[in-house]
C-alpha cells in the first residue's frame, strides 16, 4: 500500500466505512464518538491528578539506589557516616532513614550494594 503510516491506513479506512453509513446510522456514530471520547478525556485527566507514592523504589532497590555512585568497599561506620541521614521508601508510603533500616547489620567492609542489602535480610528484625 501506498501509506505507509497504520493510523493514517486505519483513519481512511474508517473514513470510507463512515461514509457508506446511512444518515441516522451516521449520527448515531458521531455522538457515541463525542460522548465516548469526552469521557475518556476526563478519566485521563482525573488519573493524572493523582499523585504517586514516592518514587517507585521499594525495598532492595530503594537501597540500591540509595547507595548509587557509591565508592565500595565500605564500612558499616562509613556507610553510617555518608547515607545514613538519607531517607528512602523501604516500605510503600513510608519514607525512613538508611541509618534506622540498617542499624541491625553487623560490623565490617562491604564490597557492594548487594552485600549490604543481603545481610540487611539476613539480619532483619
Amino acid at each position: 500500500m501506498f501509506i505507509k503510516s497504520k493510523k493514517v491506513r486505519r483513519g481512511l479506512f474508517a473514513y470510507a466505512i463512515f461514509r457508506t453509513l446511512p444518515g441516522i446510522l451516521r449520527t448515531a456514530v458521531l455522538i457515541g464518538a463525542a460522548t465516548g471520547g469526552i469521557i475518556k478525556l476526563y478519566s485521563q485527566n482525573v488519573k493524572s491528578k493523582q499523585k504517586p507514592l514516592g518514587s517507585g523504589a521499594y525495598g532492595a532497590v530503594a537501597i540500591a539506589k540509595a547507595f548509587k555512585g557509591a565508592d565500595f568497599p565500605m564500612s558499616k561506620s562509613q556507610i553510617m557516616k555518608k547515607y545514613g541521614d538519607k531517607e528512602i521508601e523501604y516500605h510503600r508510603g513510608y519514607r525512613e532513614k538508611v541509618h534506622n533500616i540498617l542499624e541491625n547489620i553487623p560490623e565490617g567492609n562491604f564490597n557492594s550494594t548487594a552485600d549490604v542489602v543481603r545481610a540487611f535480610h539476613e539480619y532483619a528484625d
